[in-house]
Protein backbone atom coordinates (compact mmCIF):
# COMPACT_ATOMS: atom_id res chain seq x y z
CA UNK A 1 0.00 0.00 0.00
CA UNK A 2 1.24 3.60 -0.77
CA UNK A 3 0.09 4.86 2.85
CA UNK A 4 2.24 7.84 4.33
CA UNK A 5 2.61 5.86 7.41
CA UNK A 6 4.73 2.88 6.92
CA UNK A 7 5.09 1.24 10.54
CA UNK A 8 2.74 -1.04 12.80
CA UNK A 9 -0.46 0.81 13.60
CA UNK A 10 -2.94 0.09 16.55
CA UNK A 11 -5.95 0.64 16.07
CA UNK A 12 -8.87 1.16 18.87
CA UNK A 13 -12.11 -0.85 18.44
CA UNK A 14 -15.07 -1.84 20.06
CA UNK A 15 -14.25 -5.13 18.03
CA UNK A 16 -12.03 -6.46 15.68
CA UNK A 17 -13.21 -6.71 12.23
CA UNK A 18 -14.37 -9.00 9.87
CA UNK A 19 -11.44 -8.46 6.94
CA UNK A 20 -8.46 -7.35 7.33
CA UNK A 21 -7.10 -4.08 5.38
CA UNK A 22 -5.20 -4.78 2.01
CA UNK A 23 -1.79 -3.66 1.90
CA UNK A 24 -0.08 -4.77 5.04
CA UNK A 25 3.89 -5.42 4.48
CA UNK A 26 6.82 -5.66 6.72
CA UNK A 27 6.70 -2.28 8.35
CA UNK A 28 3.10 -1.74 7.90
CA UNK A 29 1.07 -4.15 10.08
CA UNK A 30 -2.52 -3.41 11.70
CA UNK A 31 -3.14 -4.40 15.30
CA UNK A 32 -6.85 -4.09 16.74
CA UNK A 33 -6.80 -3.14 20.25
CA UNK A 34 -10.20 -3.73 22.16
CA UNK A 35 -9.19 -2.90 25.93
CA UNK A 36 -8.90 0.85 25.59
CA UNK A 37 -6.73 3.95 24.86
CA UNK A 38 -4.43 3.17 27.76
CA UNK A 39 -3.32 -0.50 26.39
CA UNK A 40 -3.23 0.75 23.06
CA UNK A 41 -0.98 3.35 23.62
CA UNK A 42 1.26 1.70 25.59
CA UNK A 43 1.67 -1.06 23.13
CA UNK A 44 2.28 1.40 20.50
CA UNK A 45 4.98 3.01 22.89
CA UNK A 46 6.52 -0.30 23.16
CA UNK A 47 6.74 -0.83 19.83
CA UNK A 48 8.09 2.81 19.02
CA UNK A 49 10.94 2.07 21.84
CA UNK A 50 12.39 5.89 21.51
CA UNK A 51 10.65 6.99 18.19
CA UNK A 52 7.22 8.86 19.04
CA UNK A 53 3.81 7.38 19.00
CA UNK A 54 1.00 9.86 16.81
CA UNK A 55 -2.65 9.02 18.28
CA UNK A 56 -4.24 9.79 14.49
CA UNK A 57 -8.05 9.83 13.71
CA UNK A 58 -11.36 10.00 16.17
CA UNK A 59 -11.81 12.86 18.94
CA UNK A 60 -12.72 10.33 21.48
CA UNK A 61 -9.74 8.35 21.36
CA UNK A 62 -7.95 11.79 21.48
CA UNK A 63 -9.71 13.24 24.48
CA UNK A 64 -9.50 9.74 26.37
CA UNK A 65 -5.98 10.04 26.11
CA UNK A 66 -5.08 13.83 26.77
CA UNK A 67 -7.33 12.88 29.84
CA UNK A 68 -5.04 10.27 30.82
CA UNK A 69 -2.63 12.47 30.08
CA UNK A 70 -0.91 10.20 27.77
CA UNK A 71 -0.40 12.79 25.03
CA UNK A 72 2.06 15.89 25.24
CA UNK A 73 1.77 17.08 22.20
CA UNK A 74 -0.96 17.61 19.55
CA UNK A 75 -1.17 18.67 16.09
CA UNK A 76 -4.38 20.26 15.11
CA UNK A 77 -5.25 20.47 11.08
CA UNK A 78 -7.32 22.91 10.61
CA UNK A 79 -9.71 22.58 7.11
CA UNK A 80 -11.91 25.40 6.40
CA UNK A 81 -14.96 23.09 5.42
CA UNK A 82 -18.24 22.96 7.97
CA UNK A 83 -19.33 19.65 8.16
CA UNK A 84 -22.25 21.09 11.03
CA UNK A 85 -22.04 17.86 13.27
CA UNK A 86 -19.40 16.07 14.89
CA UNK A 87 -17.87 16.29 18.38
CA UNK A 88 -15.36 19.23 19.29
CA UNK A 89 -11.76 18.31 20.51
CA UNK A 90 -11.58 20.41 23.24
CA UNK A 91 -15.71 19.69 24.52
CA UNK A 92 -16.29 16.79 27.32
CA UNK A 93 -13.18 17.94 29.65
CA UNK A 94 -15.86 19.34 32.12
CA UNK A 95 -14.03 22.11 34.12
CA UNK A 96 -10.98 21.21 33.59
CA UNK A 97 -8.80 23.73 31.06
CA UNK A 98 -6.93 21.94 28.39
CA UNK A 99 -3.09 24.57 28.52
CA UNK A 100 -2.08 24.27 25.17
CA UNK A 101 1.19 26.18 23.77
CA UNK A 102 1.80 26.58 20.29
CA UNK A 103 5.10 25.64 18.91
CA UNK A 104 4.90 26.03 15.28
CA UNK A 105 2.17 26.71 13.06
CA UNK A 106 2.21 25.75 9.16
CA UNK A 107 -0.01 27.44 6.58
CA UNK A 108 -0.76 25.45 3.18
CA UNK A 109 -3.12 25.96 0.77
CA UNK A 110 -5.99 23.95 1.80
CA UNK A 111 -5.49 23.71 5.47
CA UNK A 112 -3.34 24.77 8.52
CA UNK A 113 -2.01 22.73 11.27
CA UNK A 114 -1.24 24.08 14.46
CA UNK A 115 1.69 22.02 16.52
CA UNK A 116 1.10 22.83 20.22
CA UNK A 117 2.53 21.47 23.81
CA UNK A 118 0.40 20.07 26.32
CA UNK A 119 0.60 21.61 29.74
CA UNK A 120 -0.15 20.01 32.47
Amino acid sequence: THYEYQVPIYVLAAKHPLKMAKGENKQLKFTFITTGIDDAVAKAKATAGRKNVMIIGLTDAAQQAIKLKKVDEVILRIVPVNFEKGIKLFENFGKKKIKLKIIESTQYPTRIDIKAKVRS
